[in-house]
């Protein structure tokens, strides 16, 4: 049973639908974006009239009260003298509260919304690379992380596409997204990592592997480790970056985390015994 259920996840058509999954995700999302944004701005749109538009309908009113009905009430006090906000500064914060409710019932931003979400999926495929290795190296004898490992190729092919697209999104509005914000450190930080990723979907082939040779093309693909610190903080420090966003990204990455130093902590095990074989044959 294991055996069967091993070979149907070492198969390709298993493989190649899961990768395209969360492009079928993200077409849904951007599509039900697109049409909350029409619905948004296709409401109902009211219009306040000016009082003070002589053309617009409104008959001048005016109140004529005796001077006996004032007697006995207390003076108004001078502005000096009262606590009250003066009009300019309430008027002020009136403004700010309309333009702070304006922004707020804005519709969320189609390809924003786009953006991180493909970026999330080329993590999400990165993690899973990067834990496939560990695995085999914990658990040798499992057929079905052996299985899994065959698909290590076409998961990182398919975390470079991933990611070509949430590159390509910054220039939705030509190079100004791009030039804007390309001194920040996070976008810095994903400018390497996909010129790293680059480096690695070009590699990523048999003629490369024979090209190269074997152990230059395993040192030029240890790059990929370096991805890890540089991703963590281009997810973590991401625009406008919070406590709650750096948690997130630390449970996106604690399984990737956590394996690695388990392959690193059996590594330096294994390395110290054969030390101590050495010296007691010696």
């Amino acid at each position: 049973m294991i055996r069967k259920l091993a070979r149907i996840v070492a198969a390709k058509w298993f493989a190649v639908p899961l990768c395209a999954l969360p492009a079928l995700f993200l077409a849904m999302d951007f599509y039900q974006s697109l049409k909350a944004g029409a619905d948004d701005t296709g409401g109902n749109v009211v219009f306040v009239e000016d009082p003070q538009d002589t053309d617009s309908g409104f008959v001048e009113i005016t109140f004529d009260f005796p001077e006996e009905d004032f007697e006995g009430l207390p003076e108004a006090v001078p502005d000096e003298q009262s606590n009250e906000i003066p009009e300019e500064d309430t008027a002020k914060e009136e403004e700010e509260e309309v333009e702070e409710e304006e922004v707020a019932a804005l519709p969320p931003d189609p390809f924003e919304a786009l953006t991180d979400s493909t970026g999330d999926a080329a993590i999400g495929c990165f993690i899973i690379v990067l834990c496939l290795t560990p695995l085999r190296r914990l658990f040798p004898g499992v057929i079905l992380v052996t299985a899994l490992n065959r698909h290590r190729r076409l998961v990182g092919l398919s975390c470079f596409f991933y990611a070509c697209l949430h590159f390509s999104l910054y220039f939705v509005d030509g190079l100004q997204t791009l030039l804007l914000e390309w001194s920040k450190l996070y976008i810095m930080a994903g400018l390497v990592a996909f010129s790293i990723l680059l480096t690695m979907a070009v590699t990523s082939n048999d003629a490369m592997v024979r090209k190269m040779g074997g152990r230059r093309w395993k040192k030029l693909h240890r790059l990929v480790y370096l991805l890890i610190p540089i991703l963590f903080y281009h997810k973590g420090w991401a625009g406008k970056s919070g406590p709650d966003q750096v948690i997130e990204t630390l449970i996106w990455f604690s399984p990737l985390f956590v394996l690695q130093a388990v392959r690193i902590l059996l590594y330096l095990i294994r390395k110290r015994g054969i030390r101590s074989r050495r010296v007691f044959e010696v």
